[in-house]
């Protein structure tokens, strides 16, 4: 063998024997026991909502989820609080929102904060036809899907201590800013409950290790790439999740390429009330939402419980990686 085999065999070697450490390393950090995601009842859960119809405030659906949410937790032994609220839409009205915390364990300093909104659009403004545009949405993935993984992420922890505080808040009236045919870019329009909530905090010293948000995480065919906003507020935990759920085997879902950045909750959560936050949403591509995002076709047909298990899955056992 010649010196340059040598040299060159050894590198081989030196590298072969570093990535099988990289490896093992992150497959004993990430790969603990958690217990497993049940896809099917948090697909129950968006039927639930499908069926009480499009669920923007001030309407009869809206209400029926409100009671049917805080019902849902009141059996999980948690700690609950709805905080009310006044805000001001894009058209100068006024309506009342609700915000819904609620707290696993609140003894423990150490918590994860998970957050969603059960608000749906009240216009279809990614529709062509002018007439569909007006319509209030059902939100099967949009508004559906992040509440059904919450609560299912809720029931889990609920029965099984995972060695730290969990909380998750529902907020109101993240979807309700102007039309797109109105040509209104006034992005703090959006997000009106994250806004009211970090203005208005329950416990100002509240501080958890982490905010998460998920977003249309339900859709067959979609892919959570890094979402740039993410990206600059919480690097560490964006990769720590994306590698998680890549060691789960969910690479096709979990896409460590960046996408553009969404105005979503976490936004306002990171800067207003300074608690670090990522986004879980999915996309078709990573400048693009699918092509069902605030459309009629945004119902029961387009929701995969694959989509739904990578995504509730993955949460779960980020959860109980604190063990």
């Amino acid at each position: 063998m010649s010196y340059y085999k040598l040299q060159y065999s050894a590198i081989r070697y030196v590298v072969f024997v570093l990535l099988i450490f990289v490896f093992s390393c992150k497959s004993n950090n990430t790969l603990k026991p958690a217990p497993a995601f049940n896809a099917q009842n948090a697909y129950n859960h968006i039927i639930t909502q499908v069926n009480f119809g499009p669920r923007h405030p001030q309407s009869a659906g809206h209400d029926s989820v409100v009671n049917w949410i805080t019902t849902t937790l009141s059996k999980l032994n948690c700690k609950l609080h709805i905080q009310t609220g006044t805000v001001t839409l894009w058209d100068s009205s006024k309506i009342t929102i609700k915000n819904i915390t609620a707290q696993l364990y609140p003894d423990q300093k150490k918590r994860l904060l998970f957050f969603t909104h059960y608000d749906t659009r009240k216009y279809s403004d990614q529709e062509t036809d002018s007439i569909k545009q007006v319509m209030p949405l059902i939100g099967a993935n949009d508004g559906a899907s992040g509440v059904a993984v919450l609560l299912e992420m809720a029931r889990i922890i609920s029965d099984k201590y995972p060695g730290i505080g969990v909380d998750f808040i529902f907020f109101d009236a993240e979807d309700q800013g102007p039309p797109k045919y109105l040509n209104n870019s006034n992005l703090n329009l959006w997000c009106l409950g994250s806004h009211y909530w970090s203005d208005n905090m329950p416990d100002k010293n509240y501080r958890p290790i982490q905010g998460i948000g998920v977003d249309m995480v339900a859709e067959k065919n979609t892919v959570f790439y890094m979402e740039d906003h993410s990206r600059h507020f919480s690097t560490n935990y964006l990769n720590k999740i994306w590698d998680l759920a890549n060691s789960l085997n969910y690479g096709q879902y979990f896409s460590y390429e960046f996408a553009s950045p969404v105005f979503n909750d976490h936004a306002i959560i990171s800067q207003k009330a300074k608690i670090r936050s990522l986004l879980i949403i999915g996309y078709q591509n990573p400048k693009k939402f699918t092509q069902n995002w605030h459309t009629q076709n945004d119902n029961l047909g387009i929701i995969d419980t694959n989509t739904i298990k990578a995504c509730g899955q993955t949460l779960i056992h980020l959860v109980y990686s604190y063990n």
